[in-house]
């Protein structure tokens, strides 16, 4: 009776043994297909993380070209601008000498013209001076002559007319 006994617990312990052994094959299998999934899925999202960030190095390099080159544009902009300020100060100074000397034309212009106006002025005092002083001689004269025609008892005939 021990043994009987002893030998359906070894073969149920075989069976069980068996069972388990395949059970543990089908997980191992399970085991290594999810794994294979899991490396597909692993590679497939180290691909898109590589590629993430090779693009990122890629617009990174990118604008750091655009920027380098910008830059370099704003620089000879830069020194254009100064170059044609430059020469528009020396533009301005030299026109600003042609301003002055335009300047200092209408002052000759203005003096020359007060000058004339000076000359005018004093021309016509001394013309009215000769013409008062001619009036005056005239009259100083005209009543010599009245005094002397009075005298000599006056001519007949041409009693109240003076000549002029």
């Amino acid at each position: 009776v021990g043994e009987g006994s002893n030998q359906t617990q070894k073969n149920a312990h075989e069976a069980e043994v068996e069972g388990l052994e395949k059970k543990l094959a089908k997980l191992e299998a399970e085991r290594l297909r999810i794994k294979s999934e899991n490396k597909d899925k692993e590679e497939q999202m180290k691909k898109r993380s590589y590629k993430k960030e090779t693009d990122v190095e890629t617009w990174v390099q990118k604008y750091d070209q655009e920027m380098s080159q910008l830059n370099e544009e704003m620089t000879s902009l830069t020194e254009q601008f100064a170059a044609e300020k430059a020469r528009m100060r020396r533009l301005e100074n030299h026109f600003e000498a042609f301003r002055l000397i335009e300047g200092s034309e209408k002052a000759l212009e203005v003096m020359q013209g007060a000058n004339e106006l000076e000359v005018a002025a004093k021309a016509k005092r001394l013309g009215d001076a000769a013409l008062l002083i001619q009036c005056c001689l005239r009259g100083h004269k005209g009543r010599e002559q009245f005094t002397k025609t009075k005298k000599k008892g006056g001519k007949k005939g041409k009693g109240g007319k003076k000549k002029k």
